[in-house]
C-alpha cells in the first residue's frame, strides 16, 4: 500500500464525530475541480513535514512530465503569464520552488504571511520528529529531527542565495481559469499563470 494512503487510513481511525475540517477535493494526482490547480502538503491532510517536502517536488515532477503543460509552456505568448505559481512559502511550497527552479520555469510563491508561518508558529522547544524514518527524501528541501528553532534555522540555512520570487503578505481571494489559463486574484494584484500549486506548513 501506498505509505500515504497508509498513514491516512491510519490517521482517519477512530476519529471523534462531529465537525471535522474539509479539505480540497482532489484526485489521485493532487488536481482539484479547477483544471491546472493542484494541492499539495498539510492540506492533502496528512500533516507529515517529510511527506510535505516529497509532495511539493513530486507535483512540479508531474508537471514536467505532461506534454500538454510543456506545450501551453512553448505557446505562451506573454511575459505577465507566470509557468507556474505556488500558494503558500511552507515546507511543500518551496520544495516546489527548489524543484521549478531547477527545471527553470517562471514562477512565483504568494505568502499571506512569511516563509514556514506554520512551523513559526509552534510552540518555543517544540520537538521536531523527521517521520517516517525509513522514508528517503528525494527532494531538495530536507527535513531532519530537531527543535522548531534548529529546523527553522535549516530550513532557512538550505535556501538562502536562491532566488525564489517569494511575494510575503500577498491573499489569495479566488482563483478561477480564464483564456486557457489559471486566474490569481489577491488583496494586492491580479496573477495568471499556466499551472498553480497550493499547500502548507
Amino acid at each position: 500500500m501506498n505509505p500515504i494512503k497508509k498513514y491516512f487510513n491510519w490517521l482517519q481511525k477512530d476519529n471523534p464525530t462531529g465537525e471535522v475540517e474539509k479539505y480540497p477535493e482532489i484526485d489521485e494526482h493532487g488536481e482539484t475541480s479547477l483544471k491546472g490547480v493542484y494541492i499539495s502538503g498539510d492540506l492533502t491532510g496528512i500533516p507529515l513535514l517529510k511527506f510535505a517536502a516529497e509532495n511539493g517536488k513530486e507535483v512540479i515532477d508531474r508537471f514536467m512530465a505532461d506534454d500538454e503543460y510543456k506545450k501551453l509552456l512553448k505557446e505562451k505568448s506573454s511575459e505577465d503569464v507566470y509557468d507556474l505559481i505556488i500558494i503558500g512559502a511552507g515546507i511543500s511550497g518551496i520544495s516546489a520552488g527548489l524543484e521549478a527552479k531547477k527545471h527553470d520555469l517562471n514562477f512565483t510563491i504568494l505568502e499571506s504571511s512569511e516563509k514556514f508561518q506554520t512551523i513559526c508558529n509552534f510552540p518555543k522547544g517544540k520537538p521536531i520528529y523527521a517521520e517516517p524514518d525509513d522514508l528517503h527524501q528525494k527532494a531538495e528541501l530536507k527535513i531532519d529531527d530537531g527543535t522548531k528553532e534548529s529546523l527553522l534555522d535549516d530550513l532557512h540555512s538550505q535556501i538562502q542565495g536562491t532566488d525564489l520570487n517569494i511575494h510575503e503578505g500577498v491573499e489569495v481571494k479566488e482563483l478561477s481559469r480564464k483564456d486557457n489559463l489559471i486566474e490569481i486574484k489577491t488583496n494586492t494584484e491580479t496573477f495568471k499563470s499556466a499551472k498553480s500549486s497550493s499547500g502548507d506548513w
